[in-house]
């Protein structure tokens, strides 16, 4: 999970977390100044087939205003 601010120009998230197991079911309140921002989730699976391994990647982003945005709004819970 990271989180950008929206002119990124390529640098990196100003928030980021990273998940093994477990996935969150909602976000942990942070700390940033009020702007705009994109808020990317990417879900990563990888796996051997013979000597070759392939890495799928589902990346969801969304484009939020802090501080207007409401955190239950960014639930994982498939609402």
């Amino acid at each position: 999970m990271n989180l950008y601010q929206q002119d990124n120009d390529g640098n990196p998230p100003i928030w980021s977390e990273d998940k093994d197991k477990n996935l969150p079911t909602s976000l942990p309140e942070i700390d940033v100044p009020n702007g705009q921002y994109w808020f990317s989730v990417a879900l990563i699976e990888r796996r051997w087939q013979g000597a070759i391994s392939f890495e799928e990647v589902q990346r969801i982003a969304r484009y939020i205003d802090f501080p207007d945005i409401d955190l239950r709004e960014l639930s994982f819970k498939g609402n």
